[in-house]
Order: structure tokens, then sequence, then C-alpha cells
């Protein structure tokens, strides 16, 4: 399941209505986060979600995502069933050293220096945890982010 948060609609109505683009959206930064807690459209920031081990290959930091054009494979119209869709650019994922365990989110939030307070505009959720075991990789492919009017 994909959604927008409420505050990523904010942040994009901001960005498009008035040309405000918050300091802290230099790039997207990619995150995975645990089961423990799952994004919904009423998340803010990160510090609400509890992100996998900073160990074996994940970094907290996040996986870092241009904010331009390079950031999403395609951003297209779709007037068929009146809605915009991007794709996420494809992000691998390795675990080196041990396993990254309990992946059941991903998210992308901005590049806040402060790793708490990065905001959380777009949010997947996957259907089963995934586990990464040593020597394992994933490739983040074609994360679809659709925007549709509600009937």
């Amino acid at each position: 399941m994909a959604g927008v948060t409420n505050r990523g609609k904010l942040r994009e109505r901001e960005i498009v209505l008035t040309n405000t683009v918050p300091a802290a959206l230099t790039a997207w930064k990619i995150h995975l986060c645990t089961s423990a807690s799952l994004p919904t459209a009423d998340t803010n920031t990160l510090s609400e979600l509890t992100q996998v081990a900073n160990a074996f290959g994940y970094l907290q930091a996040g996986y870092n995502v241009p904010r331009s054009t390079a950031g999403w494979d395609s951003i297209t119209e779709d007037d068929t069933n009146d809605r915009a869709r991007a794709l996420l650019v494809d992000t691998l994922v390795a675990a080196s050293g041990g396993s990254i365990a309990d992946i059941k989110s991903i998210v992308v939030a901005d590049a806040n220096a402060t790793l708490g307070s990065r905001e959380i505009y777009y949010y997947w959720i996957l259907a089963t945890a995934l586990t990464l075991l040593d020597g394992d990789s994933v490739n983040l492919k074609d994360f679809i982010l659709d925007t549709e009017e509600a009937a």
C-alpha cells in the first residue's frame, strides 16, 4: 500500500501554490522502517517511526535521491484513470556482515539535518516484512506513487 502523508500534501501545495520550498528539501531521503510503527497519512516526521537497525549495510542517514527528474524514473498524467503517477528511482539495498531484518515500510523524507525531524512525504507498506541475510540484496524498483481524486 502506498500513500502520501498529510504533511506531504501540505508541502506539495506550498511548493506549487506559493513557491515556498522548505529549507530541508534539498534532496529526498529513503528510509527503511520496521513493523513496530507503520506510516499513515497522519505521520509527520521520522521520529514517529522505527527505522531498521543502523548496521550491516543499512545507514539510518537514508539513501539519497535527487530532488529532480533524476530521483524519479517517470512522472506521468493518466487521464483514463484520473491520476498522476510517479515511479521512484531504483535503489539497491544490500546486507553485509549480518542481516537487515523486519523491513516493513519504505518512506521518502526531506533531508533535515536532524534525523528525527525529517518530514515524511510518501510511504509504501510491504505486504510482508522483508529480511535481507548477509550477502543478500534487494532493488527497490519502480515503487509507484499515484495521486488521484477521491470519487
